[in-house]
């Protein structure tokens, strides 16, 4: 028998938990078919993009980036990135999601490149991130995927165990680096395909015990936690370790797990043949 254990959900913010809509964006300031090719090219589709996502360089010292790659449009270039709110879109099954996937007792963290300006621009877009247990925005650590770097971090920072860790991004060249640390991953494509793929991994949330013990055993849900600034704090993850601790031995004590499942809610792990 084989037990498929999820415990750690981690996703992507753009077109994963927010519409990063750029192109809309880029449309709705009317410029010519060949003014908005040359900004896309000079910008979003410009090696200059993961520099900005990076943090690693103040946002003037990006603007002159992006300038360089095409000084005809540098008014245009200004114009546009000057503020940056309504890049980013509301996906309304955001915290619903995140709340379920909680309430089943997974822990929930974010991995994306992120800029500081979509960050400050976006940030009302960006209320699902009161809810999860913590994360790497790109720009507070100066690392961006699909670097071995980022994923690295995330595992250290939060003692993941890969294989327990599924990764969901809607950008394929951001998954092999992932799987090389032993994560499982899913190119997302919409919330419903998602949802399928992880039950194929084992997220089916069935009772696994046999013998008339009806119900769900789930973990606790874990109260929402601030996500943002590092001067703003990320989630502290000494209550995470402390529950992490009294999770696996509770998880090693068989009788205790039997028994307990009576009070306190375990997670859920599908035994398949």
């Amino acid at each position: 028998m084989v037990i498929k254990m999820i415990r750690t959900i981690i996703f992507d913010i753009g077109n994963v938990l927010a519409g990063f809509k750029w192109e809309e964006f880029y449309r709705s300031f009317g410029y010519p078919e060949e003014t908005y090719r040359r900004l896309v090219k000079a910008t979003v589709g410009s090696s200059a993009w993961q520099e900005h996502d990076r943090g690693a360089l103040t946002d003037d010292e990006i603007l002159e980036l992006f300038v360089e790659n095409d000084p005809g449009i540098e008014k245009e270039i200004r114009k546009t990135l000057g503020n940056i709110k309504g890049m980013l879109t509301r996906f309304d099954y955001a915290i619903p999601w995140i709340q379920e996937l909680k309430g089943k007792g997974y822990q929930v963290l974010v991995l994306s490149n992120f800029a500081e300006k979509a960050y400050r621009d976006c940030k009302e877009v960006l209320d699902f991130l009161d809810y999860v247990d913590g994360g790497i925005l790109s720009f507070e650590d100066k690392v961006v995927k699909p670097e071995p770097e980022i994923y690295r971090l995330l595992i250290d920072r939060y003692g993941l165990k890969p294989e327990e860790c599924v990764f969901l991004d809607d950008t394929e060249k951001n998954l092999p680096m992932a799987r090389e640390f032993g994560i499982h991953t899913i190119l997302f494509k919409d919330k419903e395909q998602a949802v399928e793929e992880l039950k194929m991994l084992g997220m089916e949330w069935k009772n696994q015990f046999k013998g008339g013990i009806s119900g769900q055993c789930i973990w606790p849900a874990v109260p929402p936690l601030k996500l943002g600034l590092k001067s703003s704090g990320f989630p502290s993850c000494r209550l995470r370790q402390y529950k992490q601790s009294v999770r696996a031995w509770y998880a090693s004590q068989a009788f205790s797990r039997f028994i307990l499942c009576f009070f306190i809610p375990f997670p859920q792990s599908p035994i398949e043949p």
